[in-house]
């Protein structure tokens, strides 16, 4: 009776030459990858590393994901880019995540207010810049000596308890936001302006409607509610 060889067992986690390789060749945190919990990843995580993906029938890049969302959605071949306008949906009703809003791109005939390639998550969503962090800080330092920490703390509970997100009929019905003011607004080309707003400071803004340059007061930024948004300033 011939003898199998028995192959030396190599476990890739104790090899950090490996983990290095793996975490760069699908651009995640070496760290991610040596100690892995399905549940350390949020949606917008896990939309990013499936933004490469791709397939010979296009539903299945969706489709793949149904499972790592945790959804309860069929498939329907044939619906073609449908597919991922049905699963964004049902990531937003399930988690009321609204990162997965934030995008740039063409958007899907299924629904304005999503993409219509998964491809747009490759890159994260715009973050604060370090000056505008500081200018918060600064604010929030300010506010801390003209309203009391209980009416904060009441303010913020009410908002934290409004509902998540919602579609309905392939519509977006309902979207907490926070409203800010805007000072000022200039265009920097046709369809893109630069707005100077109350908090978030100087935003880039791309709309295929023309903003009143001369009456900015007349403007108001409404920015999704975000309850896990942390600047490191506190409560």
């Amino acid at each position: 009776m011939e003898a199998i060889p028995q192959w030396p067992r190599h476990i890739y986690k104790d090899s950090c030459t490996i983990i290095e390789e793996l975490a760069s060749a699908v651009s995640v945190a070496p760290k991610m990858l040596s100690a892995f919990r399905p549940g350390d990843l949020g949606v917008r995580e896990k939309l990013r590393l499936a933004s490469t993906r791709t397939a010979t029938i296009e539903e299945d890049i969706s489709y793949s994901l149904f499972g790592i969302f945790a959804s309860d959605l069929q498939p329907k071949y044939g619906e073609g880019k449908n597919a991922l306008g049905r699963l964004l949906e049902e990531i937003v009703h399930r988690s009321g995540d609204v990162t997965v809003l934030a995008w740039t791109g063409n958007s899907s005939r299924f629904n304005s207010c999503l993409p219509a390639e998964i491809a747009v998550y490759e890159e994260p969503p715009q973050m604060v810049s370090p000056s505008n962090a500081n200018k918060l800080r600064a604010q929030t330092v300010e506010l801390r000596s003209l309203w009391p920490r209980e009416a904060a703390v009441t303010m913020y509970g009410r908002i934290a308890k409004l509902p998540k997100a919602s579609f309905a009929n392939r519509c977006l019905v309902h979207l907490p936001c926070i409203v800010f003011a805007v000072s000022g607004i200039s265009m920097v080309i046709n369809g893109v302006y630069r707005a100077s707003v109350s908090v978030p400071g100087d935003l880039r803004i791309k709309t295929a409607n023309p903003l009143p340059l001369w009456e900015p007061g007349r403007l108001l930024l409404a920015h999704p509610w975000i309850c896990d948004l942390d600047f490191s300033i506190g409560l």
